[in-house]
């Protein structure tokens, strides 16, 4: 287990816990946020540049959008139906 394991999960439970900590999230606590994620720091391999390219990476192929992203975020962490299916 990682060192900064208990670190990470209080960065992405105050990032994603809810639906309003993700529409108060800045882009900076969203992007710290997925970068606590290990299924985030995954895409590594399809990213040139490491981790310090990955976020903007990340924000280039959402258009910049924070809203685009909360919106993701929120539907898929607090959707409606089964997780599984979202």
């Amino acid at each position: 287990m990682p060192e900064d394991y208990a670190a990470w999960l209080a960065t992405v439970k105050v990032a994603f816990g809810s639906r309003e900590a993700i529409q108060s999230a800045t882009k900076e606590e969203i992007t710290n946020g997925l970068m606590s994620l290990h299924a985030f720091l995954e895409q590594l391999r399809f990213v040139k540049g490491g981790a310090k390219s990955l976020p903007s990476e990340f924000w280039n192929r959402n258009g910049d959008s924070v809203e685009r992203v909360k919106t993701s975020l929120t539907y898929l962490n607090h959707g409606d139906g089964d997780f599984i299916q979202r």
